[in-house]
């Protein structure tokens, strides 16, 4: 008498129990979401640190891995000459489809062509690096491209009074190519 079904239903011992595994199960889940998330973790960590390994013992590699070991021999002191060679040799680069670049592809052209700082001093000649990207068009993100890479390296250009240029008219789908292609 005067009590709702519902303040009837929480006081049966049934009803008590059952919240009871309602909770315990619910705190099994996340201790199960974090064991798969450490899981996850540690066999991504594991697969980083022996793949490189594994492959080097096979005398093989990936692109991911070669472009990696650039950008790194590219920044040790003792390697400097690799990219004053690169620079002199190939005064001009273009990165086309810039905004697919991983950091480990930036880093090797930016030791090259946007750090000539860490270039001793005569062999710092005049250099061009084009960058062309457009960020709205980023698809390789699976592959490792990172558009905080692609926004961190024009950022970096524009603070070292680079020159952004943007295209303001379409040139894939101009009218003749429109016909050519219906045609």
């Amino acid at each position: 008498p005067g009590k709702s079904l519902r303040e009837w239903m929480e006081q049966q011992p049934l009803t008590q129990v059952l919240a009871r595994l309602a909770e315990a199960t619910t705190t099994l889940n996340q201790h199960f979401e974090q064991l798969k998330q450490a899981l996850r973790l540690r066999v991504l960590t594991t697969v980083r640190e022996q793949l490189p390994v594994r492959l080097a013992a096979q005398g093989e590699t990936t692109f991911g891995l070669q472009m990696r070991h650039l950008a790194h021999a590219l920044g040790q002191e003792e390697q400097r000459s690799l990219a004053r060679t690169i620079r002199q040799r190939y005064p001009v680069a273009m990165v086309d489809e810039f905004q697919d670049t991983n950091g480990d592809q930036d880093r090797g052209s930016a030791q090259i062509y946007r750090h000539p700082d860490a270039l001793a001093g005569q062999d710092r000649e005049p250099a061009t690096l084009i960058l062309v990207g457009d960020p709205k068009q980023a698809i390789y993100g699976f592959r490792g491209g990172d558009i905080r890479t692609y926004n961190a390296a024009r950022a970096d250009i524009l603070a070292k009074k680079g020159r952004l240029l943007s295209l303001a008219v379409n040139q894939r789908s101009v009218a003749p190519l429109v016909q050519a292609v219906d045609a």
